[in-house]
């Protein structure tokens, strides 16, 4: 996003990483299923900017433009659900451990009082995965999910796929407030996404894809 905050609430605000174009056009050559999975809560952030229809409208849009650049459809899911906030201050920090998510309950970094998450698709949840997965009829065991946040990562872990960085893995860069400290270390980490197209490929051809 071209906003500092990293919000996409209209198409100015939404432009592509170097490389992206190129490495979804790999792995579509080489066979691969793809899908994209992300987490759009703008309209409970920013309600005097956008609502919800506009959020789905936007996405639409961001799918039919990938597609028409791509000239092959891609499958998008979006969680369009509010990020959690605390029940009892308000607060929105809050820490998740994994053996907490499935129970769908997170502790307040403000106040310390336990919360409950509204959905199971919202990322580091793994529910946007899992039904990617089923309507690709996908097995976890053969695939792979690409992300820059530790969200990114958790959600694949508990979805039973592997997780693959692009950029920096640190505390700074993927919301310190927010990361439990039993986060799965990534199977790769890579500086791009064109990087990670490249090397997935690669274990693929030599007969692993999550080697």
């Amino acid at each position: 996003s071209h906003r500092p905050d990293g919000f996409v609430l209209k198409r100015e605000d939404y432009y592509l990483l170097d490389g992206v174009i190129d490495a979804l056009s790999l792995w579509h050559d080489e066979g691969w299923k793809i899908a994209i999975v992300t987490n759009q809560s703008g309209h409970h952030r920013f309600p005097e900017l956008v609502n919800e229809e506009d959020m789905f409208m936007l996405m639409m849009g961001i799918q039919g433009s990938l597609t028409r650049t791509l000239g092959w459809d891609i499958s998008m899911y979006a969680c369009y659900h509010d990020g959690q906030s605390c029940d009892a201050c308000g607060g929105r920090g809050f820490t998740m451990c994994a053996d907490t998510f499935d129970q769908e309950t997170y502790r307040c970094t403000t106040c310390g009082g336990l919360g409950t998450v509204g959905c199971d698709c919202r990322k580091p949840r793994p529910g946007l995965i899992r039904r990617a997965l089923a309507d690709h009829h996908c097995d976890p065991k053969d695939a792979v999910m690409v992300g820059d946040k530790w969200s990114d990562i958790m959600a694949a872990d508990l979805a039973g796929v592997i997780g693959i960085l692009v950029g920096s893995f640190s505390y700074e860069n993927m919301g310190k407030s927010q990361m439990p400290h039993d986060v799965p270390l990534p199977k790769l980490w890579v500086p791009d996404v064109w990087q990670a197209a490249v090397l997935t490929v690669a274990q693929a051809r030599l007969g692993d894809p999550r080697s």
